[in-house]
């Protein structure tokens, strides 16, 4: 099940250790743009990584069939 924008979001933030409450508006701005910008890219991205790994496990599968 994918997470949503929002399970996203919190997790980005936890491991990057931004406290957005000690921030000012500037920098929160900044941090929350950096974020969700991060957050459209793994969205764009994802789809094509399961592509992928969909189309190199069905390689594999065809190589080991043939060797």
């Amino acid at each position: 099940m994918p997470m949503t924008t929002m399970q996203l979001y919190d997790r980005i933030k936890a491991i990057t250790d931004i406290d957005m409450d000690a921030m000012d508006a500037m920098a929160k701005d900044s941090a929350n743009s950096r974020i969700m910008s991060l957050l459209f890219f793994v969205k764009a991205v994802e789809p094509l990584l399961v592509k992928i790994k969909t189309d190199l496990s069905k390689y594999l599968m065809s190589k080991q069939r043939s060797i």
